[in-house]
């Protein structure tokens, strides 16, 4: 289902970009403003990479980790899409705002296609998902579309981060878009009597765990609120990313210190030449 997170005052931990990355392993996106006003993002990025930027890029700034659903894995499909034009799907790039989604559009199609047909453009080239979809529209129909969609979205402008849909956590300085990083992960069993659908999956767990275990909506969140079936193989993998997390995160956060801070390799972030193939 993916997972946003705004910094707007205070980077997090390094160690929630791991377990955010353990979760949600199929891509990162991040964007910040720039000194011209414009918003530069990078997506298709390692951890690595985020870790090696997160600690001295300006604020307020926004991460994305994706779990491929519409378009399936593809740097060229990960967050953030510039509200633009073509919505383009360049892995780097400058854009006067841009956007990143949580969640399921599952009738982006019919939408996008309604709307092709009303204006008479033509369907710009590279893949689609929900998200590019969502951009295309609220660039050649205004930011309300975002709200009617009611989808968890951030915009960020030289305005700053603008949210939509409900549910946002916010916490030590960030807005999260779900609470996956804060809730405790317990093994989880085997799973008799799941049907491989989202919704038998949910009523298995209110009878073999019960309503009140944390884990049940760990693992809702790792898989996402989809109606569709789930697959044995999707089911498994989720449930083996969530029992390794909470090790992958504590192991990460006894690393991370002031002292190992201050000794962090900048090189990287400064000697990196930001040649912008586009400006939108």
């Amino acid at each position: 289902m993916c997972l946003i997170i705004a910094v707007n005052e205070k980077t997090p931990p390094l160690g929630q970009f791991e377990l955010a990355n353990t979760l949600n392993p199929d891509g990162i996106g991040m964007a910040w403003i720039a000194k011209n006003g414009n918003v530069q993002w990078y997506k298709g990025l390692a951890l690595t990479d985020v870790e090696k930027l997160a600690p001295y890029t300006p604020l307020p700034y926004v991460v994305h980790f994706r779990i491929a659903t519409s378009g399936g894995i593809n740097k060229e499909l990960c967050h953030p899409f510039p509200i633009s034009r073509q919505a383009t799907v360049m892995t780097e790039g400058q854009a006067k705002q841009v956007m990143f989604h949580n969640g399921i559009w599952f009738e982006w199609r019919e939408f996008l296609m309604k709307g092709l047909l009303a204006t008479g453009k033509q369907l710009p080239h590279g893949p689609w998902s929900d998200t590019r979809a969502l951009a295309f529209l609220a660039y050649h129909y205004g930011d309300k579309i975002l709200e009617l969609s009611e989808e968890k979205i951030v915009v960020l402008s030289k305005e700053g981060s603008k949210f939509y849909g409900r549910g946002w956590l916010e916490r030590d300085g960030c807005a999260y878009s779900n609470e996956a990083l804060f809730l405790p992960i317990v093994n989880y069993g085997t799973n008799v009597g799941y049907d491989g659908t989202y919704s038998g999956y949910q009523s298995w767990y209110k009878d073999r765990v019960g309503v009140d275990d944390p884990r049940s909506d760990r693992q809702r969140i790792a898989l996402g609120g989809c109606e569709d079936g789930w697959d044995e193989d999707v089911l498994h993998e989720a449930t083996n990313r969530a029992l390794d997390a909470q090790d992958a995160y504590d192991r990460r956060l006894k690393e991370v210190s002031t002292e190992i801070m201050e000794k962090t390799d900048t090189t990287w972030f400064r000697n990196k030449q930001y040649k912008f193939k586009e400006v939108e």
